[in-house]
């Protein structure tokens, strides 16, 4: 029973070491396996965990479990328009009833029933209108896409076909790469690292307001604005943030980052929260976006070379998903613990030794009962340590040394394993023995009889 308690102890132990380590980042990543040219560009979630994504070759996900892994995910594609390519590059979904997705060719794909899959949307292509990169809709009755050139397109009924948006153009035309409308404010963002701002996107370019560029020439790709009192954009290496957008300058600070890649997505489900993501498989949070650099924590999640996280949606403090090339999927329901101290690597495995093995070739006189054998193990380098052993073709079990085994006449081998923090001792330590028995001595010849003349013969 002790013997018992101690393995069950052990197992608890290793149990909630491996959790620990699985838990060290609050991000799980889930692999759609699209095609090369299946980039998730727009990605838009409801608190109640629903979700839908957009990109390149009219591909559209969803999924009203986001977190449960590939299985949870449909997928979909629009049927191709004329006139329009299907490179969807962004999402809104002011309500359940109306969602916009922004066309790179010049267009928009509308659903009244984003739940129905790719089969409910509908293409409208705007006269005039090219390379389209933002959408921001505030209500049904509030839609902004902006693009290179600074093309701004408004509509009060974005389901209503193509005379229903209206175009303009800002002033320098600045190459608009990113629209987020919160309020009565709407702030755009520009690949040469402009801001713009207005309180009325549909009255014109003298409504729109040029800030400058915070952060100098930098491409400015990930914007997001939780209220009027609070955008957060992202640039290569910095993150700017302002509590009073249309006031200037001034008010958008740029604050360093850990890292030094480019940030493409943003989401402030709070004004206690903050997520960035960036071109090189990483996330960034702050649960105080206006404390500076020290309060933004890195994770790096995504190796290799192809693991930008264009889409970015956190509609809540416990759901973030960002989606980006093949369909590579970020999701977590703690988006605040990003960036937590990662666990230290795992030690060695362990070493087994041997510490005592009986002779290898064991002699049993004639009648001597089974002989028991005992073997004593230990493990060297990091424990605690556990083991596993097993005799001849009998299954190998749990066991703790002295281990002790009774056996017959014949050879006999015997394997213990060491397991320790660091896994499985890579080889198994195997020890063979034989047991023989004496052989009964020959029993003597009987002497023969001698025989006797008797007298009579003689």
């Amino acid at each position: 029973m002790r013997r018992l308690s101690l393995i069950l102890a052990l197992l608890a132990l290793f149990g909630a070491l491996g959790a620990a380590s699985a838990q060290a980042s609050p991000w799980t990543l889930t692999n759609l396996n699209l095609g090369d040219g299946e980039t998730i560009f727009g990605m838009h979630c409801e608190p109640s965990g629903f979700c839908v994504g957009v990109g390149q070759e009219g591909v559209v996900i969803q999924s009203t479990a986001p977190t449960a892994g590939a299985a949870a995910w449909t997928i979909g594609h629009v049927t191709p328009a004329e006139g329009m390519n299907s490179n969807l590059r962004g999402i809104s979904c002011p309500t359940a009833t109306l969602c916009v997705a922004v066309d790179f060719s010049g267009g928009v794909w509308t659903t009244t029933n984003p739940g129905a899959g790719a089969a409910a949307w509908t293409p409208t292509k705007i006269p005039k209108a090219k390379s389209l990169f933002g959408v921001s809709c505030l209500t049904e009755s509030q839609c902004v896409l902006v693009g290179s050139a600074g093309l701004v397109v408004t509509s009060v009924n974005p389901t209503g076909g193509p005379t229903a948006w209206t175009r303009t153009t800002l002033a320098g035309s600045p190459p608009l790469r990113a629209i987020s409308c919160a309020g009565a404010l709407c702030v755009a963002s520009a690949f040469n690292g402009e801001i713009w701002t207005t309180k009325d996107p549909a009255g014109g370019p003298s409504a729109w307001s040029a800030v400058g560029q915070p952060a100098g020439e930098q491409p400015m790709l990930g914007l997001t604005c939780q209220s009027e009192a609070l955008c957060v954009a992202g640039v290569e290496g910095s993150v700017v943030v302002s509590t009073a957008p249309t006031a200037g300058l001034a008010a958008w600070p740029v604050a360093p980052l850990s890292r030094r890649f480019q940030i493409v997505g943003a989401a402030c489900p709070t004004a206690t929260l903050c997520v960035l993501s960036s071109n090189n498989g990483e996330v960034t949070a702050s649960t105080n976006p206006l404390g500076g650099s020290a309060t933004w924590l890195t994770e790096h999640l995504i190796k290799g070379v192809t693991n930008a996280l264009f889409g970015l949606s956190c509609p809540s403090e416990t759901l973030c998903v960002a989606p980006g090339k093949f369909g590579q999927i970020l999701t977590t329901t703690q988006p605040a613990a990003t960036g937590l101290p990662e666990p230290p690597p795992p030690p060695p495995p362990p070493t087994t030794v041997l510490m005592h093995a009986p002779r290898q070739t064991i002699r049993l006189g004639v009648h001597a009962p089974a002989p028991t054998v005992s073997f004593r193990f230990k493990g060297s380098g990091t424990g605690p340590f556990w083991f596993r052993c097993k005799l001849d073709s009998k299954p190998g079990v749990i066991c703790t040394p002295p281990r002790k085994f009774r056996v017959g006449v014949g050879k006999h081998t015997f394997r213990v394993r060491a397991f320790g923090p660091g896994g499985g001792s890579a080889t198994q330590l195997v020890y063979r023995f034989k047991v023989e028995r004496a052989k009964p001595k020959p029993k003597p010849k009987p002497k023969p009889k001698k025989h006797h003349r008797s007298a009579r013969a003689r």
